[in-house]
Formats: C-alpha cells, structure tokens, sequence
C-alpha cells in the first residue's frame, strides 16, 4: 500500500497558537519536532497495517517545517511554497490511502482552536455547491479527483467531529479538547502517539470500506474574502464573477479544476 500523508501545525497536541506555530515563536522547533513524531506514529500504525510506501507533504504555512531527519525512515517529504496542489501536492501520483495529522475546524467554528480556512488573512468562507467546506472538505475532494479516500484524520474534538461530518466513517483521532480560539486540552504525547498508530492500523485493516470523497459536477465555488480588496484581485481571474462586496463565484467542470482556481485567488 501507498499512502499519502498532508501534515498541517494547528491541530498537533500542544499547540495553542503562534508561540508554537510561527516560525519566529518560541517553541517554533519544539513544535515541528511534535509534527514529525505524529507523522511517524500514523506511519508505524500503517506499517503495522502492511503499508510500503509513505509520502508526505508539509502543508503548514510555507511548509518548511518538518525536518527530513526527524521523519520515519520509509517516509519521502514534499516540502516548499507554490507547490500545483498546495496542501495535496503529491497526491496526483496515486496512493491507496490519505491520511491527514494535524488539521483543524474551517473559519468560523464555535470554541475550535485555531480555526481557519486556508488563509487566515484573506479568506472568511468557501462555499461549494451552497456548502460549507474548510480544509478537511476541500482536501479531501482534491484527494477523491484522485480517486483516494482519506481514511484518517487527526486534531481537536471539533476537527474530529467535522471529519465524521464530511466523510462519514472516517479514523478521527482527538488529539486535544478546544477551550476557545487560543486554548486547548492536549492528551499527552504518549497517548498521542498510541491513538494515532491504533487508528492507522485500523483503518487501513478496514480499507474497503473507505471511499474517495467525489463532487459531481457541475460545482459552483463561492469564495467569500476577509476584506474588499481581496475580492477586488479575485474578479480580475478569467470566469470569475463578483457577486458581492468580499464575495465572488465561479464554476468548475470538475473538483481539480475549480480548487486550482481557488489558489490562484489566494496568490
């Protein structure tokens, strides 16, 4: 089995905002330590499973954060900006499995810690089809264009309950209880690191049951900005119509191609 994996920051055990998740924090290094062990426990799992091969891409902010060293021996790292897929780059290769560590809730969920959607500067929304999606969703389509299932994810309570939501019997690992925004309970990185190896040996033991998260089309994208200026630069992209003050739309015929025009809105 191939696996891939997309490791973002906010959703690791201990990490409560930017002291630990910007690289000018304090605890910057011993937080992309804690990445790298999270990755590694869900590779052992996995390995336990009778997975071969691991790629991951580092999809937290510039995504130079996981050290190649730190990580598992049979894992290859995808590493660095302005990357076709961003957060996914790597899985058009073609994997049986993805899994994602460390994620957190779309914008605008109540008490989860860290919330946001893809940019914390620039956007307050996306809406596909007239629904809701943060990044778990939005990945996870990109993942199933692919034709893989994402079959694991891990972070807070409110990451774990968004995952069940959008894909249904999906490996959820809770990692830490979100207080608020800044604040969060973590389990010990022991525990971390147990739940993560048992929920990836599990899923890829139930791998049949799991299947890839597909949008037909037609798919119509809505972005809703942070600020005006944002829809401002977004009209200026071929087929994108303003429909609003932040807010602007486009259609898609397929998944992959309206989640590239998403990131061209975000340059």
């Amino acid at each position: 089995m191939r696996i891939f994996i997309s490791a973002d920051m906010e959703g690791l055990a201990g990490v409560v905002g930017d002291e630990q998740r910007s690289r000018k924090g304090q605890d910057y290094q011993m937080a992309r330590r804690w990445m790298a062990q999270e990755v590694n426990a869900a590779v052992e799992g996995a390995i336990k499973a009778g997975a071969k091969e691991f790629v991951v891409t580092d999809a937290h902010a510039g995504a130079i954060n996981l050290a190649l060293p730190d990580l598992h021996q049979k894992a290859a790292l995808i590493g660095g900006s302005n990357r076709p897929l961003s957060m996914m780059e790597g899985i058009q290769e073609g994997f049986d499995a993805a899994f994602f560590i460390g994620y957190h809730a779309m914008r605008g969920t109540q008490d989860a810690c860290m919330d946001h959607t893809y940019s914390e500067e620039k956007v307050m929304a996306v809406r596909f089809n007239g629904t809701p999606y943060g990044e778990i969703g939005i990945n996870a389509r990109v993942a199933g264009h692919f034709g893989v299932p994402v079959v694991l994810v891990s972070g807070d309570d409110k990451t774990a309950a968004e995952a069940k939501a959008f894909l249904g019997p999906v490996q959820a690992v809770t990692v830490k209880k979100a207080i608020g925004r800044g604040a969060a309970k973590s389990l010990s990185q022991a525990k971390v690191h147990q739940l993560l190896r048992v929920g990836a040996q599990k899923a890829l033991k139930d791998l049949p049951r799991y299947k890839p998260l597909i949008l037909p089309p037609p798919i119509e994208m809505e972005v809703e900005f942070v600020g005006t200026q944002q829809a401002d630069r977004a009209q200026l992209v071929p087929d994108v119509e303003r429909i609003g003050p932040q807010t602007v739309r486009a259609q898609g015929a397929n998944f992959l191609e309206i989640y590239r025009l998403f990131l061209l809105m975000l340059r």
